[in-house]
This record gives structure tokens, C-alpha cells and sequence, in this order.
């Protein structure tokens, strides 16, 4: 018998008891090797060529795995026995889309997974494969000459700046309320809480150490 311990990269040749052995104990001897895969793979091959020109008299020995390849067959390779997640009784988890609804119902936070049709994800790499930014519209801003509700504010990233347009218009007119260059921010920091009010982008500029604040609307804001 050889038996495969690929965790460990083992493997235990065993004697098999014969007609004569009066013996409950049987020798067997135990290999440490650098590839016990390469090495089962190696002596499966020899061991089918004897097989085959034994034509019958040459018995193969059986083999069984132990450890992380615990039975009678070998799995896949790198597969793990991992325990159940499941509640029911039968070990039997739901379906794929149901546990993707489950999840995305459990997750909070405006970093929630979005369905296609919902995401904002498509329509900013279209606008940036385009026009080489990517737009967002503002619910409120703060931060010196910021404060205040804009219904039809926008936040602007392009490849080497980030400007702020306190309206449609002035985005249109190149009107910038604020605009810095990625080298001039010192810090960036997103707040992502249950609360969607709350979820917001944080710049601090270099040289001022002035702080702005921007709380993106919601459907602007999932990804």
C-alpha cells in the first residue's frame, strides 16, 4: 500500500500481509521528499508499465491519500476541505444568485456592490475613454469660498487636476470655483459610513493646509 500525505509532502510505503504472515504487524517506511506530487506522478507511470507487461500477474498496490487529500481519490490540486458555512442541516448552500442578493441586502456603506443597470462605473469610463475625466456631481461643499448647497454642482478629475464648478455652467464656461494639481494635495481621505449623508471625499492642500470637503449624491456616488 502507499499512502500520499501532500500537505506534508510524505509518502508511506506499507507491506501488504500475505498468506504466510502469522503477524498482526507489518513493516512500512516513511519518505520525506521535496515534491510528493512530482514523485506520485513518477511512480504511478513505472508502476503502469509493470502493470502492463505483467499482463495480469503484477498486482499494483493501492494507494490512498491522508491530510488536506484525506480519501480514496485524490481532488484537485491546492484544494482544501474547508467547513461547512451553511446553516442547513442538509449542508446544502443556496443557489449563487441568492446568496449574491443576500449580500448585497447585508452590506452597508456607499461601497455596496451595484447591479449594472444601477452602477455609475460604466458611464465614467465612457466619459473618461471620451473626454479624459471623470464627472461627479456634489450634494455639498466646504472648505474657503465652498460653503453652501449647490443642486447642480461638479466634481471634476482629469488626468493632472481636480476642479470644483459651483454649477452646471461655470463647467461649461470654464469657470472653476477651485482647481488644484494632484502634486499641490497633501492628503486624501474618503469617509464611507453606513449613513450615505455622510460619505464624502477629504483634500488637504499642500502649502495652505486647507481642507475641502465634498459629499457626492448618492447615485453618483455607487460604483
Amino acid at each position: 500500500e502507499i499512502a500520499w500525505d501532500h500537505q506534508q509532502s510524505q509518502v508511506r510505503f506499507k507491506k501488504s500481509p500475505s498468506e504466510s504472515d502469522d503477524s498482526d504487524e507489518f513493516p512500512f517506511a516513511i519518505f520525506l521528499v521535496a515534491n510528493s506530487l512530482e514523485l506520485e506522478a513518477n511512480i504511478k507511470l513505472r508502476l503502469k508499465g509493470l502493470g502492463s507487461r505483467g499482463r495480469g500477474s503484477f498486482r499494483l498496490p493501492a494507494s490512498s491519500y491522508i491530510g488536506m487529500f484525506a480519501g480514496v481519490t485524490k481532488p484537485k490540486p491546492f484544494q482544501r476541505k474547508r467547513a461547512s458555512l451553511t446553516t442547513d442541516p442538509n449542508e446544502q448552500l443556496p443557489p449563487l444568485e441568492e446568496m449574491r442578493s443576500i449580500a448585497l441586502e447585508s452590506y452597508r456603506g456607499s461601497g455596496k456592490p451595484m447591479h449594472t443597470e444601477d452602477s455609475a462605473r460604466r458611464a465614467l469610463a465612457i466619459e473618461h475613454i471620451y473626454d479624459g475625466k471623470c464627472t461627479f456631481m456634489v450634494q455639498t461643499a466646504s472648505g474657503p469660498g465652498l460653503e453652501g448647497y449647490h443642486t447642480d454642482a461638479l466634481l471634476c478629475l482629469s488626468e493632472n487636476d481636480i476642479s470644483y464648478y459651483s454649477s452646471e455652467g461655470q463647467m461649461f464656461s470654464n469657470n472653476k470655483t477651485l482647481f488644484m494639481q494632484y502634486e499641490e494635495i497633501d492628503s486624501w481621505d474618503v469617509n464611507d459610513g453606513a449613513n450615505a449623508s455622510d460619505n464624502c471625499l477629504i483634500l488637504k492642500q499642500k502649502d495652505s493646509g486647507l481642507q475641502f470637503s465634498f459629499t457626492l449624491k448618492q447615485n453618483n456616488w455607487n460604483m
